[in-house]
This record gives structure tokens, sequence and C-alpha cells, in this order.
């Protein structure tokens, strides 16, 4: 599933600390061919030469009112006629809200939007939209640092994320 996401050949791996724990730090890089890794990775939200290929929204419950910022992020990308799909965030109540573009968009368009979106949403993180070099997401299904295996990729993920019809705007 992962290769089928990823708009690059690499993921962002989780840290180990000394006694064994995973961190909730993605220091390091693993390929998307062959065995996954032993603990959470996190996929790049742009391709190789830094445009966006998948918008990755982290609403986090520790900034904010992830449920109403949700619900506002869902009715302005309805409006927009952008597909996305909702997913948990580890066991605190963030969501993750993914949307696959259909053309690669620059960082600088992605960047306003994030700015712009913040403005709205006090939830939204928006490090990994303004970080085009190293930006990425956990996807729901992985394992987490926090609590053990997170529920599996939904149908509705695989349906959206994975490589969108030129068509899918933005």
């Amino acid at each position: 599933m992962t290769a089928a996401l990823s708009p690059r050949r690499s993921v962002r791996v989780a840290s180990v600390d000394a006694q064994g724990r995973v961190e909730n730090r993605y220091p390091s890089t693993a390929p998307v061919s062959g065995a996954e890794p032993v603990v959470p990775w996190a996929v790049y939200l742009t391709d190789a030469r830094g445009r966006f290929r998948l918008l990755g929204f982290d609403l986090d419950a520790k900034a904010g009112p992830v449920e109403s910022d949700l619900a506002r992020l869902r009715q302005l990308l309805g409006r927009a006629g952008v597909p996305h799909v909702v997913c948990r965030s580890g066991p605190g109540g963030g969501r993750h809200v993914w949307a696959a573009v259909g053309e690669p968009v620059p960082a600088p368009v992605v960047a306003r939007l994030a700015r712009g979106l913040r403005q709205l949403l006090p939830s939204l993180d928006v490090s990994a939209l303004l970080n085009p070099a190293t930006g990425a997401l956990r996807p729901q299904g992985l394992r987490t640092a926090s609590v053990g295996a997170a529920k599996s990729w939904p149908a509705t993920c695989r349906r959206c994320c994975p490589r969108p019809p030129a068509s899918t705007p933005y």
C-alpha cells in the first residue's frame, strides 16, 4: 500500500531511543520497495522535486478543537471539489485529512494555502505542508509510537490517495 501512496521511492522512518522505545521523530528513510520497516514510518507529501502530490492536513488535539476544525476543513474541501479521506491520528483524538492532487502543486502555493487555513483552524499543524523537503505524515494502519497497532488503512483511503486522475482539482 505504501508504494502506491508514496510520491517518492522512500519513506521517513521513526527513531528508537536507547531503551528501544519508538519516538515520534522520523530522521531516517527506508525504500518503499521490499519489506516494510519494523517501526512506524511517514509518507512524504511531495515528489523528489519538492512538488506536492498529496496534501496532508494534520489536526492536533493538543492545539485546538479538532472536531469543529475537521468539520470546517471538510466543508471547505467539499466546496472546492477536493476528494479527501479522514483518518485517526494517534490516541489523542487528532485526525489526518488526506487529499491527493492530480497535478503537482508548487510548494509556495501549498504554503499560502496552509497559512490561510491555519488562521481558520487552530488545531492545524502546518509543519508538513510548509516543508517540501521532509514534510510527511504517518498513514493510518501503521503501528504508532504511543499505542500499538492502529486500525487498518480504510478502503476509502486506497481509493482516494493512490495516484489520482489528472482531472482532480486542487
